[in-house]
């Protein structure tokens, strides 16, 4: 009986744990890019190390970091959550050209004013 117990609460506790990821919450990861301000919307993930190219396939902005396509961002960052002192930057094209937003430290930037729905690639380092 006991067996069959922790066999429940294990089920209990992986089902809690995939809920959790699921609405959204981005623990762990060094930058959050949210769509809204006030870190509001739909939200994705990077780690350090990692680049997102938002609009096309190229990943020459990326500067030799591991770079991913997500369709459907180009242009909509509006807020940053950094972690762990990392650091996003933010490139208006995805060849790395254009303005380029640097944010840093332990903190989340509600708002991007001077980079509202910019961003063509973006980075996150440590």
């Amino acid at each position: 009986m006991k067996r069959l117990g922790d066999y429940i609460m294990k089920m209990i506790f992986a089902a809690a744990a995939v809920a959790l990821v699921g609405s959204g919450t981005m623990a762990q990861a060094g930058c959050d890019f949210f769509e809204h301000n006030d870190l509001q919307g739909a939200v994705f993930a990077l780690k350090d190390g990692e680049c997102a190219v938002l609009s096309r396939n190229s990943t020459a902005g990326c500067e030799g970091l591991n770079a991913k396509v997500l369709e459907g961002w180009n242009d909509r960052i509006s807020s940053v959550r950094l972690n762990h002192n990392s650091t996003a930057i933010l490139k208006q094209h995805d060849d790395g050209s254009g303005a380029v937003k640097t944010v840093q430290g332990n903190r989340g930037v509600n708002s991007l004013p001077d980079f509202n729905d910019e961003a063509s690639v973006v980075l996150c380092r440590q």
